[in-house]
């Protein structure tokens, strides 16, 4: 799980190294297991992305 949470972590940078917003939800849950969903968008969209990620997660 440590390697799969490291390889994980690592590409979460690509999105501060690109300077846009991303973000990650838990969306849902798996024999016990988290699944979560990490949206990308393109600069200047910050509130936006904020307003799709609130919906998405009171709609679930």
């Amino acid at each position: 799980m440590n390697v799969f949470r490291s390889k994980m972590s690592a590409s979460f940078y690509l999105g501060e190294l690109a300077g846009v917003p991303w973000i990650t939800l838990p969306l849902a849950e798996i024999d016990g297991a988290p699944l979560g969903v990490s949206l990308v968008s393109a600069c200047g969209t910050d509130a936006w992305l904020l307003e799709l990620s609130k919906a998405l997660v009171q709609n679930r």
